[in-house]
């Protein structure tokens, strides 16, 4: 009677991982004869097996046709990675191999692949994206980074959006998006929306049933690798993205079509990084401390802090510090913004050394820095622009001697933040400066007072006239 009654009390459910206090458990899937097994670790030893129970609960493995169909791509089981120093040159090496690619983004990937096996512990995942027209490798990309990452699937304009974000909820995988950004359709402003929420745990979707209008709430949180033609409007959504831009492959190492041994190896790699992720999900999350100290955008150490939790050793973290500047200089070329840079430079310079803040001042302090002859190549017009639109320093027509010209109003800690934002040591820019733009005087005011008074009005002049005015 006590055995049936516990019969009665005990429930079964599916699911295609877990974790417990004790226990953390990935579900695997063998093709060769269609078996779905889970792969459970319990801090000594990882052990396979049909079924897990925990208390009155019995847990066996989600068995989805998606998952035969490879829809959703599993590990077939675990093997040995050695360590994961050798694991991440594996990771590169594969990549390396079918696809060509910058070679900062071919150093940082293998971090982003292992971050996808344990996302998960983490409160935001950043996302990967490869942005090129027709024919420049992006499916490509997808298909061999894709299908190294966490429990893959990929997913087009061709799919319905409301399986998506069924999946999604589903499987909590690696969401592998082509053609992202087809605007005739609704596909494109629903992916935006799952872009938009599933940056960060805690925003779900909320959709109603069609017949009931139940609300509904999908979990879109996880990482995703998305490939388009254009950037997004949005400049908070375009700044979750580590982006690099394709070009036609010029190596001829490289198959055009991937082989069966490309699936084969995939599947390898999947179940080593199985196997890191058992035996590192308990390890403690540390960042690297000396993250914040380097002279990126905040969210862009938001987004890589994830990516460094990972890396073991002081040297393998150096190197992405490193990758992490080289890739705030690529982002500022993208964004047009090298100049406001160099402006931004310049103020600073000009400031130390004593010298007037006006528009004309700066531009030819830029124009001596480039090398530039021509005023009309970067003309005090256009700098007052880059002030006033890419830098928002405010500005004022003040008498300076003779003349009455538009100058910056100095703002120490706008200064500071914005130097952050464009990867610049606000105390040292001797690596950036000539010998003679340095040279601040050891004695003496270094404040501009002289040219901008306390009692000045009429900030921010919207006039076009950016030259000095006799």
């Amino acid at each position: 009677m006590n055995e049936e009654m516990n019969h009665q009390n005990a429930r079964t459910r599916k699911i295609i991982s877990k974790v417990t206090d004790k226990l953390v458990i990935e579900e695997i899937y063998k093709p060769d004869n269609s078996e779905f097994l889970f792969a459970v670790y319990d801090g000594e030893e990882v052990k396979v097996k049909e079924k897990v129970e925990i208390g009155e609960e019995t847990y066996v493995p989600l068995k989805s046709p998606l998952i035969e169909k490879s829809a959703v791509l599993l590990p077939s089981g675990v093997e040995e990675y050695n360590s994961t120093a050798v694991l991440i040159d594996e990771i590169r090496s594969f990549i390396h191999k079918y696809y060509e690619y910058p070679k900062v983004f071919e150093d940082l990937d293998p971090y982003y692949v292992l971050h996808t096996w344990n996302y998960d512990k983490f409160s935001v995942t950043p996302y990967r994206r490869v942005l090129g027209d027709y024919g420049t490798g992006k499916s490509r990309f997808l298909r061999v980074l894709g299908s190294i990452c966490y429990r893959p699937f990929f997913s087009s304009s061709a799919s319905s959006i409301a399986s998506v974000y069924r999946m999604i909820d589903r499987f909590h995988g690696t969401v592998i998006i082509d053609e992202a950004d087809f605007y005739s359709t609704n596909y494109h402003a629903d992916i935006v929306k799952i872009l938009n929420c599933g940056y960060q745990k805690g925003t779900p979707i909320f959709k109603c049933e069609l017949e009931t209008f139940n609300p509904q709430a999908f979990n879109v949180y996880c990482p995703k690798i998305v490939a388009s033609r254009e950037r997004y409007e949005d400049q908070a959504l375009e700044s979750r993205f580590i982006t690099h831009e394709t070009d036609i492959c010029t190596r001829t190492d490289i198959p055009t079509n991937l082989p069966l041994e490309f699936h084969e190896e995939a599947k390898n790699l999947r179940n080593k990084l199985l196997l890191w992720r058992l035996k590192n999900y308990r390890k403690k999350a540390e960042p690297d401390v000396e993250l914040k100290k380097i002279n990126v955008e905040p969210r862009l150490i938001e987004i890589m802090t994830p990516l460094s939790s990972i890396i073991e050793g002081n040297t393998d973290r150096s190197k992405l510090r490193k990758l992490i500047r080289q890739y705030q200089n690529d982002i500022l070329r993208e964004r047009g913004l090298e100049q406001a840079k160099l402006v931004l430079e310049s103020i600073i310079i000009l400031y130390r050394n004593e010298e007037p803040l006006s528009v004309g001042n700066i531009a030819t302090h830029v124009r001596e820095r480039l090398g530039i002859q021509d005023k009309e190549d970067l003309t005090a017009k256009k700098v007052g622009s880059i002030i006033k639109r890419n830098l928002r320093l405010k500005k004022e027509r003040r008498k300076v001697e003779n003349n009455v010209p538009i100058v910056v109003i100095w703002d120490t800690q706008k200064i500071q933040r914005l130097c952050i934002k464009y990867g610049l040591n606000f105390n040292d820019l001797t690596s950036l400066t000539s010998p003679r733009d340095t040279n601040t005087p050891e004695k003496g005011d270094t404040s501009i007072e002289r040219f901008l008074p306390l009692d000045s009005k009429n900030h921010d002049s919207d006039t076009e006239d950016f030259g000095p005015t006799p």
